[in-house]
């Protein structure tokens, strides 16, 4: 947030009007989804806001959390992980 102020004289009197600019951040291109360990890369065709990416394991490793992660102003969601088992 950034605070700007207007000076304005008014018959002879001084007052200070704020301005108040809010300046917000965001990620409009996630780049490449995180790598998953135990997990070939992620299926994705597009890495612009809004986009997804679908992980798989590697055999004999199960997935623990969301197989499809999403492209957001902050970035990729948490990515899963591969663990031993059915996670």
């Amino acid at each position: 947030m950034y605070l700007l102020a207007t000076l304005a004289c008014i018959n002879g009197i001084s007052t200070i009007k704020p301005n108040i600019i809010y300046h917000y951040s965001f990620v409009s291109d996630c780049g490449p989804p995180p790598v998953v360990v135990n997990a070939p890369a992620a299926e994705y065709s597009s890495t612009l806001l809004g986009s997804t990416a679908t992980y798989t394991c590697d055999v004999g490793f199960g997935i623990n959390g969301s197989r499809v992660i999403n492209c957001l102003s902050s970035g990729w969601d948490e990515e899963p992980q591969c663990v031993t088992g059915d996670g």
